[in-house]
C-alpha cells in the first residue's frame, strides 16, 4: 500500500524459557521497491536491573542504554534509515510488546528511547510518532473508529473514595484526589466537547456502574482519574467509588471486560491518577541533585498504565496513560495541546508527537505513554466527499436529467439501526 509516511515498527516476542524476546524489526518508506526486514535469531534478554538502576539517572542515559538493548548492531541501519527519512516524511515508530510477556515489560520506559549512537530523543520529534502498538488478536475487540458528524462526546470520571488512605501501594498510603481540580483540568483540555461528568459534590459518583452506563449512551471520550495499583497476583486493579462513597476495588480485566461488551466502546481513554496532597522532587532532565517541590501526580499511575492495552484489547482505538510521577505542570501543558491537536485531523499519533514536544523541556517529559491500535490513521472520519462536493453533484443533477440515475433519500442509507456504514479500513491506514 502506497503511504506518504514511513513506518518502523518493531516487534517483540516473548519467549519464557530464557525470559526475553525475538526481535523482528519492519521498515518501509514511499518510493522503497522493497519492504526491510530484520529478525534476530537469538532471544534479546532486556538488562531489567540496569534499567531500573538508571531510573534516578540521567533521562537521556537510560533512553541510550534502552537503544542499545532494542537496537543491536545488526538492526541499527533500518533506524538510521529512518531517523533520516524523517527529514522528508513523517515516522511512524511503533512498538508491539507481546501481551504474553510480564507487567515489569510494559513498565519500561520506553518512551525514553534515543539513538545508541548519537544520544538523540527519538520520541520528542514532531517527526517521529512513537506509539506503543496493540497488534489484533483472537478475541479482541473492533477498534472504534467513528464517523464524526457532530460534537464529540466525553465522560469525565473522578473516583475519590472516602477510606482510600486504608489503601497503600508500596511504602506509603494513598492520598484523596482534589476532585474539582481535577475535574477543572480535564474539562480545560476538552473545551470543545460536550463533557459529562461522574465524581465530585452534586453529582452522580465515579461508581463502576455509572462509568459503563453512561459510556453506553454513545461517549466517544473516556477521562478516568482514579487510583490504580497491580495486586499480589500481578493483576491490574482500579480504585473506583461505590454507592456509598467508599472504595470499590476492580479488577482491571473485569472493568476492560465491561467496556469490551458494550455497544459501541469510546475511541479515545484518558487513564489519570492523582495526588492531591502529595509534593515531589523534580529530577532535572539532564540528571543531577533534585530541584524545587511541585505537585505530582501519584505513583499508582504507572500501576494503573497497565490498564492501557487491556482497554486497547477490548476496543478502544487510543488509550493515553502515564508512566510515573508526572508533574501537575506538565500535564496541563501537554493534554490541552494533545486534544486541539487531535481535533484537526483525529491522528492521535501525530497529536502525541507534537503534544510530546511542547514539554521536552519538562523533566518528566517521557512519562505520557500512549497505547494504539492504529497503525497510522484517524480515530474518526468525516462522512463527506473530500472537497469534491461541488463538482459531484453537478454530475449527479446531470445523471438525474439524462434519468441514467435514481436517487434514494431515506433514513435506510444510515443502516436499520440508523449508525453509518463502518469504515475500519480508516483504522489501518
Amino acid at each position: 500500500m502506497s503511504t506518504n509516511s514511513v513506518d518502523l515498527e518493531i516487534v517483540l516476542s516473548w519467549v519464557p524459557a530464557v525470559g526475553g524476546f525475538l526481535v523482528t524489526v519492519l521498515y518501509n518508506a514511499p518510493g522503497e521497491h522493497d519492504d526491510y526486514r530484520f529478525f534476530k535469531q537469538e532471544p534479546i534478554v532486556f538488562d531489567v536491573d540496569r534499567l531500573a538502576g538508571l531510573r534516578q539517572a540521567a533521562v537521556d542515559d537510560y533512553g541510550v542504554a534502552l537503544g542499545e538493548m532494542l537496537f543491536p548492531v545488526e538492526s541499527r541501519h533500518l533506524l538510521d534509515k529512518a531517523v533520516n527519512a524523517s527529514a522528508e516524511f513523517p515516522v511512524h515508530l511503533r512498538l508491539v510488546i507481546d501481551p504474553k510477556a510480564p507487567p515489569a515489560y510494559q513498565a519500561i520506559r520506553w518512551e525514553t528511547l534515543c539513538h545508541p549512537d548519537t544520544g538523540a530523543r527519538l520520541t520528542t520529534s514532531g517527526r517521529i510518532r512513537f506509539s506503543r502498538f496493540i497488534a489484533n488478536v483472537p478475541g479482541s475487540g473492533v477498534p472504534s473508529v467513528l464517523a464524526r458528524t457532530g460534537e464529540q462526546r466525553a465522560l469525565v470520571a473522578v473516583a475519590n473514595p472516602a477510606d482510600v488512605s486504608a489503601f497503600v501501594t508500596g511504602p506509603v498510603p494513598l492520598s484523596p484526589i482534589a476532585v474539582g481540580d481535577e475535574i477543572q483540568r480535564a474539562t480545560d483540555a476538552l473545551v470543545d466537547m460536550q463533557v459529562d461528568v461522574l465524581g465530585g459534590e452534586g453529582r452522580p459518583r465515579a461508581t463502576r456502574r455509572n462509568i459503563v452506563e453512561t459510556l453506553g449512551k454513545g461517549v466517544q471520550i473516556l477521562y478516568l482519574v482514579c487510583h490504580g495499583r497491580i495486586s499480589e497476583h500481578d493483576r491490574s486493579e482500579i480504585l473506583l467509588e461505590d454507592d456509598d462513597g467508599d472504595a470499590d476495588v476492580v479488577d482491571g480485566a473485569a472493568f476492560a471486560g465491561d467496556v469490551g461488551a458494550l455497544n459501541t466502546h469510546p475511541t479515545i481513554v484518558v487513564l489519570s491518577s492523582c495526588q492531591s496532597a502529595g509534593r515531589g522532587t523534580v529530577v532535572p532532565a539532564g540528571g543531577g541533585k533534585p530541584t524545587a517541590d511541585e505537585p505530582r501526580m501519584e505513583s499508582t499511575a504507572e500501576s494503573l498504565s497497565a490498564l492501557g492495552p487491556a482497554l486497547g484489547m477490548a476496543g478502544a482505538a487510543v488509550v493515553i496513560g502515564m508512566q510515573g510521577d508526572v508533574t501537575m505542570k506538565t500535564t496541563a501543558r501537554f493534554f490541552p495541546r494533545f486534544f486541539t491537536e487531535l481535533n484537526i485531523d483525529g491522528v492521535p499519533a501525530r497529536a502525541m508527537a507534537t503534544a510530546r514536544q511542547t514539554i521536552r523541556d519538562r523533566p518528566d517529559w517521557y512519562m505520557p505513554v500512549m497505547y494504539s491500535r492504529l497503525k497510522r490513521g484517524s480515530t474518526w472520519y468525516l462522512p463527506r466527499f473530500g472537497g469534491q462536493e461541488a463538482a459531484l453533484f453537478s454530475k449527479l443533477r446531470t445523471r438525474i436529467g439524462a434519468r441514467h440515475c435514481t436517487p434514494v433519500v431515506g433514513a435506510g442509507i444510515a443502516g436499520e439501526d440508523g449508525v453509518l456504514p463502518s469504515r475500519q479500513d480508516v483504522a489501518s491506514e
